[in-house]
């Protein structure tokens, strides 16, 4: 369990419509209600090309098989697959415009396409064996099961709520890109249906656009937090000192699974997140509380004398060995204070019988806590506090700062370096060993074990913006697939 807890803390350490492109069909937009979920795409062809390489990375050889069961479903219903470009358009429906699908509530949803032939699409649909309901408006089709939808009258745009608008003027939205937008409402009907423990707070919203092309899958997508508490620690996150001279990336070496950084208050950034999973699904709190177990109160003894960059990297990680090779460092702001609590968390930690294992490397007291298969190395080196799981590891780290030798930072994405000289408040993951993630049970709620074989690389990047009366996350994730 303590694993997994380590595990996861390093991956966590992972405006208003004035005008629009010519070449985007805007007419849609009063038909997307502001929905739990909305998923917009600029035109069938688009919508098609996208979803089709999506399932085929997440599905691997089962691919064929499975866009065959969804085509036939469709196609059970409506004689077509309307789906398919060339099938919606023989039917009425113009596959070079706008398709989207809303989620209003459990049960209550619907569809809407673009008609080219306003006859045909009736005459196709009433001659249906078994009637599929549907409303036609003005150049749009809506299908739903709902009544409720088809009796609706009054719509307005999603587009036009302040919500929706400050989202996407952060994203650079326009009408011609695919579109993701959900509220907290969906993750929590889900977690009711679904039975799970990870809960968002109440109100709020994250918008992000999308794009499968050349073998990548690229998703930039801005966060907007309703909750006070939230946005009190996400303004608190910003409160960070000049960016220093030294972090572990400098003088890293080898190829780690996981490289990542974050220049953020930490205490305050992890008090966030709590502050949204507050179920502790992701084990942040569960693992302070572990840490005080150890005699380590993070929150008194710590965080207050912490500023500047984290820098973290994770090598290995067996579950059969329950071992794990993580390496993170942290600048001080007052080191003094941070190796007197050190030290005397070793001397309370003996006196209760705790196993403590003692290093010297290069004039520099390094504690070790046992902790079954693993241990825990605390210690400081210029200025920074440093945490390894793996003392080689540890041991090659401190050697290459005190030999001034360059690490692996120039192989990493260009934004590493970025983040460094311009000292953008946010943070960094990069995974480049995709195997070592597929050891980690909790990601397979996320993605099939059959997406993880095909990827390559994760570049995953957020910044923490404040823009006045409001605060939110901004995130840009780049998927490389293996070709």
């Amino acid at each position: 369990m303590f694993i997994k807890k380590i595990t996861l803390f390093g991956i966590l350490v992972v405006g208003v419509f004035s005008s629009f492109p010519s070449h985007a069909n805007t007419n849609i937009i009063p038909y997307l209600l502001d929905g739990s979920l909305v998923i917009y795409h600029p035109s069938i062809t688009e919508a098609t090309a996208t979803w089709s390489a999506l399932l085929k990375k997440m599905n691997g050889i089962e691919y064929e098989n499975i866009l065959a069961q969804v085509q036939f479903k469709i196609r059970d219903k409506m004689s077509v697959n309307v789906l398919n470009p060339f099938e919606a358009e023989s039917i009425g429906i113009d596959a070079s415009k706008p398709v989207a699908y809303v989620h209003l509530r459990p049960k209550v949803g619907y569809a809407v396409f673009t008609i080219k032939n306003k006859a045909l699409v009736q005459n196709t649909l009433d001659r249906l064996e078994t009637p599929i309901p549907y409303r036609i408006e003005g150049d749009f089709i809506i299908f739903s099961s709902s009544l409720e939808v088809l009796e609706y009258t009054e719509f307005k745009g999603l587009a036009y709520t302040e919500e929706f608008q400050k989202i996407t003027d952060m994203i650079k939205f326009d009408w011609s890109k695919n579109l993701l937008w959900m509220d907290s409402s969906y993750f929590q009907d889900k977690q009711i249906a679904d039975d799970t423990t990870f809960t968002i707070p109440q109100g709020d919203r994250i918008a992000g656009i999308f794009e499968v092309k050349d073998n990548q899958l690229v998703i930039d997508m801005y966060t907007l937090y309703d909750d006070p508490q939230i946005n009190k620690q996400l303004k608190n996150s910003r409160k960070v000192a000049p960016v220093q001279k030294l972090t572990l990336l400098d003088y890293g070496f080898g190829t780690p699974a996981i490289v990542g950084q974050m220049y953020v208050n930490v205490e305050s950034f992890l008090q966030m997140i709590s502050a949204i999973d507050s179920s502790d699904y992701l084990d942040v709190e569960r693992l302070e509380k572990d840490m005080v177990s150890l005699g380590i109160n993070m929150k008194t003894q710590f965080y207050p004398y912490l500023k500047g960059r984290l820098s973290y990297s994770l090598r290995e990680y067996n579950p059969e060995k329950n071992t794990i090779n993580v390496l993170a460092s942290i600048e001080m702001s007052n080191k003094v204070k941070v190796v007197n609590n050190l030290k005397e968390i070793v001397r309370e930690s003996v006196e209760k019988g705790m196993k403590i294992e003692y290093r010297d490397y290069f004039t520099q007291q390094f504690y070790g806590w046992v902790l079954g298969d693993v241990t825990l190395w605390i210690g400081t080196v210029e200025d920074h506090l440093i945490v390894a799981t793996d003392e080689a590891t540890l041991f090659q780290l401190i050697q290459n700062i005190y030999n001034a030798k360059d690490g692996f930072l120039r192989k990493l994405p260009p934004s590493f370096s970025r983040l460094i000289n311009n000292g953008v408040v946010g943070g960094q993951f990069y995974l480049q060993n995709p195997s070592f993630i597929q050891n980690i049970k909790l990601l397979d709620n996320f993605f099939p074990f059959s997406f993880w074989v095909s990827v390559k690389s994760v570049a995953w990047d957020f910044y923490l913006i404040d823009k006045g009366n409001y605060v939110g996350r901004r995130d840009i994730v780049n998927i490389e697939f293996v070709k």
